[in-house]
């Protein structure tokens, strides 16, 4: 099979049709020398009738659709290893998301709480207590912080 790759390399700027029927020529008189046997010759048939199919290709080609495999083999490996990455990161702003709803409604129901047994205190005419509950939710208020983690 060497010299079959020899033959390609050596008809550049031939068709695969010519290619393929210059390879049928050459393995004639190969065979007509006696320089290779019937097996070999029979062979080279073949790879002359799939070249002249276009259905062989040369070293170059071959090279070429290597290289464009191995590129588009990368580049699903890269986008499976971004689309992981991304659902891990979307699993994460889940999780703070449902975090963050939790302690906003602890908060909801603690102002109302509050706003409550202030309303209750102010109608009491309880002036004194309503006014230390303000102070208080004041300092809560100030005091209040929301950590996330990171």
């Amino acid at each position: 099979m060497d010299v079959l790759v020899a033959l390609m390399e050596n008809e550049k700027h031939a068709t695969k049709r010519e290619l393929g029927e210059n390879i049928m020529k050459h393995a004639e008189d190969l065979l007509a020398y006696g320089k290779v046997s019937e097996g070999q010759y029979l062979d080279f048939c073949n790879g002359a009738g799939l070249i002249h199919q276009g259905v062989m290709m040369t070293q170059n080609e071959m090279a070429t659709v290597s290289r464009m495999i191995n590129t588009l083999s990368w580049k699903v490996h890269d986008a499976k290893t971004r689309e992981t990455i991304f659902r891990n990161h979307i699993k994460s702003l889940q999780t703070r998301t449902g975090e963050l709803r939790t302690r906003y409604e602890e908060a909801k129901g603690t102002m109302f709480k509050n706003a409550s047994e202030l309303e209750s205190a102010i109608q009491k005419k309880e002036y004194a207590r309503a006014r230390s509950m303000v102070k208080d939710q004041k300092k809560k208020a100030l005091d209040m912080v929301f950590e996330f983690d990171e």
